[in-house]
């Protein structure tokens, strides 16, 4: 991953809500926003993991050896090697998303969020 990348996402998915209320100016679009932002890296990582452990021998095989065109070699050899990865990156960013929905409604200021229920 590139350096931009990495440290984009350091940036913890409750620092972007002011930026997004402040870039939005609405709270619904930077809501989504922000659950986009904080689902987005665990699918990114674990796909480029994914991606780099496919065996170099199957690679070399299945290309090589079917005369297979780009097309054929992402989707036959790729897609279906990285795609534990793809999926345990979905189900971690799913996790995610769904705190991320919890943050931002407790910093909405609704009447119904956790914080309020507490106090």
């Amino acid at each position: 991953m590139t350096r931009s990348f990495q440290v984009l996402r350091t940036i913890s998915p409750l620092a972007w809500l002011p930026i997004s209320l402040a870039a939005f100016r609405d709270s619904q679009p930077s809501a989504i926003f922000v659950i986009f932002i904080t689902s987005v890296w665990p699918i990114i990582i674990n796909t480029a993991v994914g991606i780099r452990n496919i065996p170099h021998g199957l690679s070399q095989r299945g290309a090589g050896a079917a005369g297979s065109t780009p097309l054929e070699f992402f989707t036959k050899i790729m897609i279906p090697s990285a795609a534990p990865y793809i999926f345990t990156g979905l189900r971690i960013g799913i996790g995610l998303s769904w705190l991320a929905i919890g943050r931002r409604r407790d910093a909405d200021g609704a009447a119904s969020a956790s914080g309020f229920f507490i106090w």
